[in-house]
């Protein structure tokens, strides 16, 4: 049985890829994982690849769910996107990362989705 950290990221990436797909994205992959990172969820939209790191928090806690994206997981996703971009030859197209921060009620619904785009990572 998974983790309860790794439920409530399932959970979350599951409202981010609505949340995408009605924002008019075409999903191209989900959990792209090479022993260097994952990815979340990759799409597309108007010819740019866009690659969405996806942080799910419960509302009353201490800790938001973007202080999740430390540093070191800033640079292995560098590394991953990377990767992806060399592996399917589109280091020449147009790229961007985003952070979709999902918050949930004690509950697990949903009570709201921040889109970060283009984000610059350290």
């Amino acid at each position: 049985m998974p983790s309860e950290k790794r439920q409530l990221g399932d959970i979350g990436e599951n409202l981010a890829t609505d949340y995408i797909e009605r924002e008019n994205y075409q999903i191209i992959e989900r959990n792209y994982w090479k022993p260097i990172g994952e990815i979340d969820i990759i799409a597309k939209k108007d010819k740019k690849t866009i690659f969405f790191e996806v942080k799910t928090g419960i509302l009353g806690y201490d800790l938001r769910p973007e202080d999740n994206l430390t540093i070191s997981k800033q640079r292995k996703l560098k590394k991953i996107v990377s990767e992806y971009l060399s592996s399917h030859n589109l280091y020449n197209s147009d790229y961007q990362i985003d952070v979709l921060i999902v918050y949930l009620y004690k509950n697990r619904t949903l009570e709201r989705i921040e889109h970060i785009e283009n984000v610059n990572l350290g």
